[in-house]
């Protein structure tokens, strides 16, 4: 479930770097080859943890969704349920997500052209706003999976106002990281134009 805007927002990576020749749209020069190969592999295998965040996004998008009509309707049994699936499917895609980090930094270590350091740069920063934004949704889940445990109506009305809150903290760290992330995706298009 974690960060499938990750995911969408870090597959122009490969393309995006240069990666297949030796100048951008400009001409400008983009590293000697054996650092442009070794930031294609970097980048290579974070796509295939983005792969891996695609299939946790798949299979608990719809939990979102369903924990917040459990909250409502009151089942507590059901919502810590999804909770503590959210929880484990959050938790992976930080595993994922710290991989794709390592591998973007240490892509940009490379001798490669300063307008891709930029670009990933940027697609970093896109990446860790997501993640930001996907701590509201852990906070959540973690609340309802080890602190609901009665039908007082007080405590899930405190339940129900801490998970719209959540939600909105998601939203706008989600909306920040999209700007960053077309912001990053505009420079690639003016220097390689696709």
């Amino acid at each position: 479930m974690l960060l499938f805007a990750i995911a969408v927002s870090a597959m122009a990576i490969v393309s995006a770097c240069g990666l297949g020749s030796n100048r951008s749209r400009t001409g400008q020069e983009l590293g000697s080859e054996a650092e442009r190969q070794k930031a294609f592999q970097l980048i290579e295998d974070a796509n295939q943890n983005i792969k891996s965040i695609k299939v946790l996004y798949r299979n608990n998008n719809s939990k979102i969704g369903e924990l917040e009509q459990a909250l409502k309707a009151g089942d507590l049994k059901r919502v810590k349920e999804l909770a503590d699936e959210l929880s484990l499917a959050i938790n992976d895609g930080y595993l994922f997500a710290d991989s794709i980090l390592s591998k973007i930094e240490e892509a940009q270590t490379l001798d490669i052209n300063p307008t891709w350091k930029r670009y990933l740069s940027l697609k970093q920063e896109s990446l860790e706003l997501q993640i930001r934004a996907f701590d509201y949704r852990k906070s959540s889940a973690e609340l309802f999976r080890d602190k609901i445990g009665t039908e007082d109506q007080a405590t899930l009305k405190l339940a129900r106002d801490t998970f719209k809150s959540n939600e909105e903290g998601f939203k706008k760290y989600m909306d920040e990281a999209e700007k960053v992330s077309k912001e990053a995706d505009e420079l690639r298009k003016s220097t390689i134009g696709k």
